[in-house]
């Protein structure tokens, strides 16, 4: 559903970005250090229907991990104060 953004595929590094950027957001210790994320994704044409759609995939995942609705309602509420520095279309 996402592909558009990844045509060479996910690398690891991107991994390690999206769950230090999870983990700062959510209040953990450690703080992200990677590129610009407003830089980094301008230009990429984000929509507002894309993030909402990677917030419905990280709801069904955090769903599948067994997270209380409550508290997976609460993660996808803090993540989506990330919009304004993804969406860029």
């Amino acid at each position: 559903m996402l592909g558009r953004f990844f045509p060479q595929g996910v690398a690891a590094k991107h991994r390690a970005y999206v769950v230090t950027v999870l983990g700062e957001a959510l209040g953990g210790p450690e703080r992200y250090r990677g590129p610009d994320l407003v830089k980094v994704h301008r230009g990429l044409g984000i929509t507002d229907a894309d993030f909402d759609r990677t917030a419905g995939l990280l709801a069904a995942t955090l769903d599948s991990l067994g997270v209380p609705g409550d508290l997976a309602g609460q993660i996808v509420g803090i993540v989506a104060g990330l919009r304004p520095a993804l969406v860029t279309a």
